[in-house]
């Protein structure tokens, strides 16, 4: 028996370029430098799970805002974990999709095709983002 052939529309993914994620990372780090002051103890409480590093990622075309978490008492499933809290999704040069992750496990898009600049400006002023 013969198998049955149809057409597939494959969808090129746009790549990101170097100069973007230089942007992207120039861009963002004084917000990630002052997440670092305001969130992170220098006392943290052991008895539960306690942020000791923010960071920025990059994985295919998005840009994730990370925070690191470390756990330290005695039931832990793990030592430390990541939790990332705003996505930048490529869509053209100078060109993103923003979204933030909700408590139901899903990224939640809210702005589409806006600047770095504005992004920028939307996850600093918004307690969506990190609270």
């Amino acid at each position: 028996m013969a198998t049955k052939k149809v057409w597939v529309l494959a969808i090129q993914k746009k790549v990101m370029a170097e100069i973007d994620k230089t942007l992207l990372t120039t861009l963002f780090e004084p917000l990630i430098n002052d997440y670092k002051k305001k969130y992170i103890e220098a006392k943290p409480n052991k008895k539960e799970n306690y942020i000791v590093n923010f960071y920025c990622k990059f994985y295919r075309g998005f840009f994730y805002l990370c925070a690191e978490y470390r756990a330290e008492y005695e039931n832990r499933i793990l030592e430390g974990f990541e939790e990332k809290f705003a996505r930048l999704e490529f869509v053209d040069s100078n060109t993103y999709n923003l979204a933030y992750f909700r408590h139901t496990g899903q990224w939640w898009t809210v702005e589409t095709n806006v600047t770095p600049q504005f992004c920028f400006e939307t996850i600093n002023g918004n307690p969506l983002f990190f609270s």
